[in-house]
């Protein structure tokens, strides 16, 4: 689905999509009325801070043990912000944290790494390696396709 600007439409396909989404609103039993009224009875939303203590205390030991870790870098970050502010970017550099442990850990593990890597591959037949790269060039040519549309 592909969202457009009505404002950059000719009139009669804004009018289209407005029929659209009236007809959208009634199969849901609303009215554009509805869209406009703002509940006055709605809660703020929580921060981090405050809503991560709620999750942890309905979880199981093994769950928090699990993913404590986790819940205390968000608390560490956005403690103070709310549930609804991270955007999607946010969150993905969040989780792409890397702490001097966890670098020291794949430096460590990175010759043990290649060698099995190396191994595997080193044990196919030229007729497999021919058509590993021959899949490996069609994945790369589908992936500059999609890109250039």
């Amino acid at each position: 689905m592909t969202a457009t600007n009505p404002a950059a439409q000719p009139a009669a396909s804004q009018q289209a999509v407005v029929e659209a989404a009236l007809v959208l609103l009634e199969r849901m039993g609303l009215t554009p009325a509805d869209l406009a009224a703002v509940p006055q009875d709605r809660l703020p939303v929580p921060t981090f801070a405050e809503y991560v203590p709620v999750v942890s205390a309905a979880v199981s030991a093994g769950t928090r043990r699990a993913y404590g870790s986790y819940w205390n870098r968000v608390l560490d970050q956005w403690g103070d912000r709310r549930l609804d502010e991270p955007t999607p970017s946010e969150i993905r550099q969040l989780i792409a944290i890397l702490t001097p442990a966890g670098y020291a850990k794949l430096v460590e593990s990175g010759p043990a790494h290649g060698a099995t890597v190396r191994t595997l591959i080193t044990d196919f037949s030229p007729g497999e390696l021919q058509q590993l790269r021959a899949a490996a060039e069609r994945i790369v040519a589908r992936i500059q396709a999609a890109g250039s549309k």
